[in-house]
């Protein structure tokens, strides 16, 4: 941790407060990423703020929100109106956005293709504590992806994200409903402890198709890796027209030539939407539920004791709690019974006079454990002795908790956080767990998270 130390003492830290005041720098967030270098901090109070564009270098954008103060909304339109990108971060350095809320403008038009881009093959990110809606379609078209990474590498943790519901149909059809996550172009994705869901699809007036389908709660292609752990992915419900009939549901993970592991406990669900809204209690013809897992263009996916649920023909709500469930899973390549991962999760109050609290769930009974940390995300994919992938940069990694866990597989500990030196605030610290199979050789590799601590 020195050198993590003495590499703070080169940054600068701006206050970006939009009422103003003694000690504020800036009153918006785009003035501030213009002025700050590669690898600065800015600390975003409570308020409302510019969607923004930050490129070629990577900065720290801490909201309030992440600390459980009122929450920081990114919802004004920005340069590229209600968009926020991450482009061209230099190898070496992460952009690193947390506690914020990215949202459209009040009133403001619909429509746009996602509501958080990150972009390019050198651009490392961590996105975590955020909450974000995607945009709702204006036309006859597709709603939005919640968060669209291409060609990146990217951490989501902690993270609620939303796709968007298409817009109103045609004659020609129903519009389908946006991914809470699009993954594309060869990136590599990890989420943890999060929420996507896709946005439902629409219809209409409509005499040359049906209704628009449901969209995915996490959509992964061309080539790129996920690795989903302690997350639950739902897709959403179908539109339905009013002479052509309703689509089918969204996936809860729609894979199409990709890989994609999916790890967690019995609260990490791969969901697919169900076919009706509360109105309705017959199914439409022809239409089917969305699958848990739907698979194409040779995808593999790898699933280690996490449920994996068709949606319902039938909605519970509407049906007095009767659920026919549709398919838990559509297509080849997927493996529902890979062993279990530890499950690691971080929670408690990550400032400077609260504590945090530790917890690996779901491993092996007694089995040695032991759990790292580094200021740096990485996407390894090591292979034996290790099962998963190794989510920390190689280089830079320490041991920081080892022990046995108990025979219930579990492990917490509390550290209180008073008096931690001051280079240590506003500082990520990435950690993963690594658990040795029970009179075994191989190391079950838990999903990673991240904190930090805030004044």
């Amino acid at each position: 941790m020195a050198l993590a130390s003495f590499a703070l003492l080169l940054q600068t830290t701006w206050v970006v407060d939009s009422n103003g005041g003694p000690g504020v720098n800036f009153t918006d967030i785009p003035p501030a990423i213009a002025a700050a270098a590669n690898g600065d901090i800015l600390l975003v109070q409570t308020g409302t703020y510019s969607h923004f564009t930050l490129t070629g270098k990577g900065l720290r954008i801490l909201g309030s929100g992440a600390t459980g103060a009122t929450p920081v909304f990114v919802m004004n339109p920005g340069t590229n109106g209600a968009l926020t990108t991450v482009d061209a971060v230099p190898p070496g350095s992460v952009a690193h956005l947390s506690g914020l809320r990215f949202l459209g403008p009040l009133g403001g038009p619909p429509g746009g293709a996602s509501r958080l881009e990150v972009l390019g093959a050198s651009t490392r990110a961590t996105l975590a504590d955020l909450l974000v809606f995607a945009p709702d379609a204006a036309t006859a078209a597709p709603g939005g992806a919640g968060v669209l990474v291409d060609a990146a590498q990217v951490r989501i943790v902690r993270c609620n994200l939303q796709g968007g519901t298409g817009g109103d149909g045609s004659p020609l059809g129903g519009t389908p409903g946006g991914p809470g996550l699009l993954v594309r172009n060869a990136a590599e994705v990890h989420a943890a402890s999060s929420s996507l869901a896709g946005g439902a699809g629409v219809g209409g007036v409509c005499f040359g198709g049906p209704g628009g389908t449901g969209g995915a709660g996490a959509r992964i292609e061309s080539g790129s890796l996920a690795f989903l752990g302690d997350t639950l992915a739902s897709g959403s419900s179908p539109g339905c027209c009013l002479f052509t009939g309703c689509g089918n549901g969204g996936a809860g993970i729609s894979a199409d030539a990709s890989f994609v592991r999916v790890s967690g406990d019995s609260t990490s669900i791969a969901r697919g939407g169900s076919l009706l809204g509360a109105a309705f209690c017959t199914p439409p013809v022809g239409s089917v539920p969305g699958a848990g897992i739907e698979t194409s263009g040779g995808a593999i996916v790898e699933v280690h004791s996490t449920p994996v649920l068709g949606g319902c023909t039938l909605p519970p709500a509407a049906c007095g709690g009767n659920c026919a469930p549709g398919p838990a899973t559509i297509g080849s390549g997927i493996n529902l019974t890979a062993p279990a991962l530890p499950v690691l999760r971080l929670t408690g109050s990550l400032t400077s006079t609260g504590s945090v609290t530790i917890s690996i769930t779901g491993g092996s009974p007694s089995s040695v454990f032991v759990l790292a940390l580094s200021t740096v995300p990485d996407f390894v994919a090591i292979g034996p002795p290790l099962l998963g992938e190794f989510l920390l940069d190689p280089a830079t990694w320490i041991p920081f908790v080892s022990g046995s866990l108990t025979t219930a597989g579990a492990f917490s500990v509390t550290f209180p956080l008073t008096g931690i030196s001051p280079a240590l605030l506003n500082l990520p610290f990435h950690m993963q767990v690594g658990a040795l199979e029970s009179g075994g050789s191989t190391w079950r590799m838990s999903n990673a998270t991240v904190g930090t601590i805030r004044v």
